[in-house]
């Protein structure tokens, strides 16, 4: 990826983390979400025909349903798209975070893969 992007997304991991660290842990989804969205809309560009949108959640529910990512980034994608309740608890281990930085991992990946 590009540096601008990295930087982004550096950005969107910072403000999740800190956002994290003050229990504003709808932040740090939020920050997750949107460090993804960066990071696959970047890889939209080389694969068009997946055709996922510009929409954060649409991209991560995309992703989560398509098999050529790995079962751990499509649950990490599965993760992030869940609802919260009130409390912001959900049924498993939350660290968006963490499944952000999978995702992210998996799309440098396939990207490097493909001598972009």
């Amino acid at each position: 990826m590009d540096d601008l992007i990295i930087q982004y997304i550096k950005n969107e991991f910072a403000t999740a983390e800190n956002a994290k660290n003050i229990g504003n842990d709808g932040m740090a989804r939020v920050c997750a979400r949107r460090a993804c969205g960066i990071a696959i809309t970047f890889f939209l560009q080389y694969f068009p025909e997946k055709n996922w949108g510009s929409d954060a959640m649409n991209q991560l529910r995309n992703l989560q349903s398509d098999i050529s990512f790995s079962e751990q980034a499509r649950n990490a994608s599965q993760r992030l798209i869940t609802k919260v309740n009130e409390r912001f608890s959900v049924p498993f281990s939350n660290n968006p975070i963490d499944d952000a930085k999978i995702i992210i991992e998996e799309i440098e990946n396939k990207l490097r893969f493909t001598k972009v």
